[in-house]
């Protein structure tokens, strides 16, 4: 069920204002990331059947920005990346095969590495088998 939820977040993100022209990339993806602009990374790290037809996907966002742009970007980027996460719900809509059933963001962290700055917010979705 990996593949389904990285899907509808990586769709949920392009469909975002904020991040039009932005590459997003998912877990499975054999895309290049490009080194010279922002990129969104979808991944689904681990889906757990609860039980039923009920799952619960951990997954997280990256938000990655090439330092050699100006901060304010990046930070402009990250505001709209929270701003985004305050309305999960919207994610229902992006889910095909597989029901949507809520999801909490459980962190964020902004870092900086290999020339990039790094926003990651990690998700716990609500997940169930149509």
């Amino acid at each position: 069920m990996n593949i389904p939820v990285e899907s509808a977040l990586a769709a949920w993100l392009r469909s975002q204002p904020a991040f039009d022209g932005i590459p997003c990339h998912t877990g499975q993806s054999a895309e290049t990331i490009p080194a010279d602009c922002s990129v969104l990374f979808a991944g689904c790290e681990n889906v757990e059947i609860i039980g039923g037809t009920l799952s619960r996907a951990t997954a997280s966002i990256v938000l990655a920005t090439p330092s050699h742009l100006e901060i304010d970007q990046h930070q402009q980027l990250t505001s709209a990346l929270r701003t985004a996460l305050r309305n999960l719900s919207s994610l229902a809509a992006h889910f095909e095969g597989i029901a949507f059933a809520g999801a909490v963001l459980t962190g964020l962290t902004e870092s900086q590495s290999d020339s990039r700055w790094i926003c990651t917010a990690t998700l716990v979705l609500g997940i169930a088998e149509i």
